[in-house]
């Protein structure tokens, strides 16, 4: 059904702009399109054409609507995995950030993108603003998506998202731990009980006890 829409509605029809909404909305629809073939089938050689035909919609709403924030994250994503991480590439990333800082959807598109594969290689600057952003997502209740970007990221970047957890309120705290560890997670945050663990807790100490007096 998406590769039908598409093939209906060519990113610039006889090289004019469609209107913002439709250009940015078709870039979406190729973002799907393209977001699950690198899920489902990442080394078919088909994947990568759904990738190009991405960058040509994202390219398309970038250039019909450059106010508009989608496309330039989107054209971002289609050239790094087409061409690798570039810092060439990185203003597309910085444009999405300045036209839509606050926006939730888009962010938390853009926070599962970045951290789960290129924060590392950012500058500094860069990984803090991603860093925040996750914060601010996490402070808004949308714990979901940043659990699962928490439990698909490395040991060193999963501190630095507690740390920057860590200075929000403890019931925010509370409640992404919780989304964390319902993905069978491990994670210690400072203020915040881990339900399940406190439960136990007589019980365990009660056991270590008794397996120091069968060691006497």
């Amino acid at each position: 059904a998406l590769a039908r829409v598409l093939k209906n509605n060519p990113a610039k029809p006889g090289e004019a702009c469609r209107p913002a909404d439709e250009a940015q909305a078709l870039a979406l629809i190729a973002f799907a399109q393209a977001a699950r073939a690198v899920n489902t089938r990442p080394d078919a050689p088909a994947t990568r054409q759904d990738i190009g035909l991405l960058e040509r919609y994202a390219e398309a709403g970038s250039a019909c609507a450059p106010a508009r924030a989608w496309p330039w994250l989107l054209l971002f994503w289609a050239r790094t995995k087409l061409e690798g991480f570039d810092v060439k590439h990185l203003h597309l990333l910085w444009m999405s950030y300045r036209l839509a800082p606050r926006e939730k959807d888009i962010q938390q598109t853009r926070s599962a993108i970045v951290l789960r594969a290129y924060h590392e290689q950012l500058p500094l600057v860069g990984q803090e603003l991603v860093l925040m952003e996750f914060r601010e997502l996490v402070d808004a209740g949308y714990v979901a998506n940043a659990a699962e970007t928490f439990s698909l990221v490395s040991g060193e970047l999963r501190a630095k998202l507690i740390r920057a957890v860590e200075q929000l309120p403890e019931p925010k705290r509370q409640a992404f731990a919780d989304a964390v560890r319902r993905l069978g997670v491990e994670i210690r945050i400072a203020g915040v009980s881990d339900l399940t663990h406190d439960a136990w807790d007589p019980y365990l100490s009660g056991a270590d006890k008794m397996r120091s007096l069968l060691r006497k």
